[in-house]
């Protein structure tokens, strides 16, 4: 598109019912719309007959910065339940799988995006999924790795100094893609 769209002045075209937390461009023809408690995608242009429909009404995602893309075009996002995959589109149908089940409950039920960034990157030599939880204060986060071809998930910390403050810890995450990366 290449103009502002309000979603609530067309009827057919659907408006997300919570607070939106993440926009993000799933292929050539979504974008997927990450709300704190469900998601949605935005099929085609919504100025020519686009429409909004929710795929998940059972998790949102945590920020903007909270998914990233394997290598084949999965989609990855850190959800309130946990860390999730999504396939891309088969027949405008959209499937996404919890692959952390409830190892991460401890860290995602405590997790507040007004108070944490979450940025994710996939490391396309070790095919792994790498997920920052910074606390925008200063104080330690948490690494979440999930090694996609065995399904391994690990948590790593930085090291803080004896005040709670953290000696190095993620503020920015960068995903390069393409060949030679």
């Amino acid at each position: 598109a290449t103009r502002s769209y309000s979603g609530s002045s067309t009827p057919e075209v659907g408006v997300p019912a919570d607070a939106i937390t993440c926009l993000a461009p799933f292929h050539d023809e979504y974008m997927v719309i990450g709300c704190s408690r469900s998601i949605y995608v935005l099929t085609g242009d919504p100025g020519y007959g686009g429409r909004i429909s929710l795929i998940a009404d059972t998790t949102g995602m945590l920020g903007p910065r909270a998914y990233c893309f394997d290598d084949v075009g999965k989609m990855y996002f850190m959800g309130s339940g946990g860390l999730y995959v999504m396939n891309p589109a088969v027949q405008g149908a959209f499937a996404f799988t919890n692959l952390s089940g409830r190892r991460l409950a401890e860290i995602t039920d405590k997790i507040d995006y007004g108070t944490h960034l979450v940025q994710m990157a996939f490391d396309g030599l070790r095919s792994e999924v790498h997920v920052f939880i910074t606390p925008r204060d200063g104080t330690q986060g948490k690494h979440i790795v999930l090694a996609v071809r065995t399904n391994a998930l690990w948590i790593d910390t930085y090291h803080e100094r004896d005040d709670g403050q953290c000696v190095i810890g993620p503020t920015a995450v960068r995903q390069i893609v393409g060949k030679g990366a």
